[in-house]
């Protein structure tokens, strides 16, 4: 079994600005961006275009093959192209319902965070991710990640999500070597494997338990290889539709569902929700360990002005800076 990222990582970094440190640190909550306005143009399609397509035609060609056992369907099966022309045919058209289905309702909402490789990184940040910032410079917020486990589930008791998980990205094609995520996506993909078994079968993915959760994992934790290095354990959360509240009312369901708010980033309107606001029962502030002040002409003097941040807002937390002697340009 894969272990929770609560145990994996004792640690987790969230690189920002100081826009974004400053409001974390006033609000006592953290935003999760919607996948469309990430950094990677093919945020969540990843997966659809480059691996679900693979799984689908491996499914389908084995029941092709199983099937045209029968000489009368492979008669039919060869007048058409032969068994495999058949079987690829039927499974990009089965592999395009299942992206446009999941992407209908697949409106996901995600907090990056960054798994530091060693002691190093974990004190002085990814010098890849400080070069992100330029001039400007950046920080990264240090989260105790079993204290922000805690907020996680207090925040699914709290709020109606369709989905709701945390992670390590998978990175496709970036090696041979097993990833940290590596168990969690062989396991999302035999559950995959069995709704599709069943839907060319005729059945349905209802049949199959976790078939919804397995494709939304798979596409919001499924990266181009190029990212590896940030090493990124991501939350991700689905609310709940207007549509699925009513319904899910029928049924008892009180809990209400998170509403997507927007910020300005470069003239574009960024839709957001914010996570462990308004948490009844919450009695904690948000589980910083330390900040990282990135590498800067001024750090120390942005340290100092860190320190006095934090003291305002409650927080009895160590501040650092980056020892990488990057200036930017």
């Amino acid at each position: 079994m894969p272990k929770p990222v609560e145990e994996q990582y004792p640690e987790l970094l969230h690189y920002t600005t100081a826009a974004g440190l400053a409001g974390i640190l006033t609000s006592g909550c953290i935003w999760a961006s919607h996948a469309s306005f990430l950094n990677d143009a093919e945020e969540i399609t990843h997966f659809f275009d480059v691996r679900l397509i693979d799984i689908v035609r491996d499914v389908v060609l084995a029941y092709a093959q199983d099937l045209a056992r029968a000489p009368e369907v492979a008669t039919k099966m060869n007048a058409q192209g032969g068994v495999e022309v058949v079987a690829r045919t039927e499974a990009d058209g089965l592999a395009s319902r299942l992206r446009e289905a999941t992407l209908a309702f697949n409106q996901p909402y995600i907090f990056s965070m960054s798994a530091p490789r060693d002691a190093r990184i974990a004190q002085n940040g990814l010098l890849s991710q400080w070069r992100g910032y330029g001039t400007d410079g950046g920080y990264a917020l240090v989260f105790d990640t079993a204290r922000l486990n805690d907020l996680l589930q207090l925040e699914g008791r709290t709020y109606h999500y369709l989905h709701a998980q945390w992670g390590d990205v998978h990175y496709h094609g970036a090696g041979q070597e097993p990833q940290p995520s590596t168990e969690d996506v062989a396991e999302s993909e035999a559950i995959l494997r069995s709704g599709i078994g069943l839907l060319v079968r005729g059945g349905t993915v209802e049949e199959t338990p976790g078939f919804y959760q397995a494709i939304s994992g798979l596409s919001c934790l499924y990266k181009h290889w190029g990212f590896w290095e940030e090493g990124e354990v991501r939350v991700v959360a689905i609310p709940a539709t207007p549509e699925i509240i009513a319904f899910a009312a029928e049924e008892g369901e009180t809990r209400p569902s998170r509403q997507a708010k927007t910020f300005i980033r470069a003239g574009l309107a960024v839709p957001y929700i914010e996570l462990f606001s308004s948490l009844p029962q919450r009695t904690t502030q948000l589980p910083i360990k330390r900040v990282i002040v990135g590498p800067h002409r001024d750090k120390n003097l942005r340290a100092d002005a860190i320190r006095r941040l934090l003291q305002q807002n409650g927080y009895d937390t160590e501040v650092v800076c980056s020892e990488i002697p990057y200036i930017g340009r």
